[in-house]
C-alpha cells in the first residue's frame, strides 16, 4: 500500500529503463531477496527450542556487512572521475 502511494505521489523514475538503472535495481533486489531468505531460514531455526545453539548469528552479521562493503566499493569504483576544480 505504501509503495503504491509513493508511486502515485512521486511517480516512476524517468531513467528507470536505462541499462545501468536496471542493473542496479536487479542487484538491490537480489540482495534483498538473499537477506530475507536467510532471515526466514534462521528465524525458523531460532523459533524451535534449542535452535539458538545451532547457528552463528555473529557470522551472519559479518557476512551481510561484507556484502554491503563490496557493493559500495563496486559503486565507488564505477563512478565517473571528477576532472577539474569546482
Amino acid at each position: 500500500m505504501a509503495l503504491g502511494m509513493a508511486f502515485v505521489g512521486l511517480g516512476f523514475r524517468a531513467d528507470l529503463m536505462t541499462a545501468r538503472a536496471l542493473m542496479f535495481l536487479a542487484v538491490k533486489f537480489a540482495f534483498t531477496v538473499g537477506i530475507v531468505g536467510l532471515a526466514l531460514l534462521y528465524l525458523a531455526r531460532l523459533a524451535r527450542p534449542g535452535g539458538e545453539r545451532k547457528i552463528l548469528p555473529p557470522l551472519l552479521c559479518r557476512c551481510a556487512v561484507l556484502v554491503i562493503m563490496v557493493l559500495a566499493a563496486i559503486s565507488l569504483g564505477s563512478a565517473p572521475a571528477r576532472i577539474g576544480k569546482g
